[in-house]
């Protein structure tokens, strides 16, 4: 369609009666009417409303959804219009613009009307100058979109504020966190505190997952984590260079039928162990017999008599 056609216009009386509202409209509360509409009983309406002819005959409001709201408890049965040639596309972005230039607007409202101009294919950038905002904004006000409809409801109705709420969106994806993060609030924990404790957890959980994941996917067994996993004693051992390990990589280890690992619970990491140190008893420096062992400890001990 031609720009010549979209600025197509004319200012007509129409029958209220011929006037929907598409439902695409994001303006949930219209305020106090009853000032606007006195005013329109005692000067008419003095700012037209916009709208746009239906192939099913009447008209669709564009714009001025209070005024025509006040019109009708006015007593009006018409209104004056400009009527414009507008397609759906240069529809739903004029309206989305009216909403955004509103000094009333409510975050949702404001975040349907950025997502209705999204939607249409406008870049961020551009929606954020339309808008004269940034596009960070723009970002911010999308994303209450995807908290879950209690919490949406607790924002229009003010139990929950902008802010509060922009907090709760980066756990939108985990309601059940969400909604604990918010009840640790409502009982005397910081709201940054209880959110950065949930986003910990979740990325505890998810680490932990895809370490499970991929031990699995390489058939390694998963075994509890040991109580003792150092000490040189112990039957199951880690597999590194550190204190009380075994000195193998578990690319090397991995081939035995003592090689296994467990997930740290703290962390999500993986940690190979071998299982059964005995296994490697003169192959693996460091790694005694059970006899041996005690054999050593006992001569220990008689040298330390010996020293008395």
């Amino acid at each position: 369609m031609s720009a010549s056609h979209v600025q197509i216009a004319e200012l007509i009386e129409v029958s209220l009666d011929d006037i929907t509202i598409p439902p695409g409209n994001h303006r949930q509360d219209l305020g106090d009417l009853n000032g606007l509409a006195e005013s329109i009983r005692t000067i008419g309406l003095v700012q037209p409303i916009t709208v746009r002819q239906r192939d099913a005959g009447g008209y669709e409001l564009v714009a001025g959804q209070r005024r025509l709201a006040a019109a009708r408890l006015a007593g009006l049965s018409t209104v004056p219009a400009v009527v414009r040639g507008y397609a759906d596309v240069e529809s739903r972005k004029a309206m989305a613009m009216e909403n955004l230039n509103r000094k009333d607007l409510e975050p949702l409202e404001a975040a349907a009307a950025y997502q209705e101009l999204l939607d249409l294919g406008i870049a961020s950038e551009e929606v954020a100058a339309l808008a004269g905002t940034s596009a960070q904004q723009v970002s911010d006000h999308t994303s209450l979109l995807s908290l879950p409809r209690k919490v949406r409801r607790e924002l229009a109705g003010g139990a929950i504020d902008y802010q509060t709420a922009l907090l709760l969106t980066q756990l939108a994806d985990t309601p059940e966190r969400l909604t604990r993060a918010l009840h640790n609030t409502r009982d005397g924990s910081s709201l940054t505190s209880a959110v950065q404790h949930e986003l910990h957890a979740r990325e505890l959980d998810r680490k932990t997952e895809s370490s499970r994941v991929e031990l699995e996917q390489r058939g390694v067994p998963i075994i509890e984590r040991p109580r003792e996993s150092f000490s040189p004693r112990a039957r199951v051992r880690r597999l590194g260079n550190g204190w009380g390990c075994i000195p193998l990589t578990q690319a090397k280890h991995a081939r035995e039928a003592c090689h296994a690992a467990y997930i740290e619970e703290h962390t999500g990491d993986i940690v190979f162990v071998c299982i059964d140190v005995q296994r490697h008893v003169g192959v693996v420096p460091g790694i005694q017999a059970p006899a041996d062992a005690k054999a050593e400890r006992a001569a220990k001990r008689s040298e330390r008599q010996a020293q008395r």
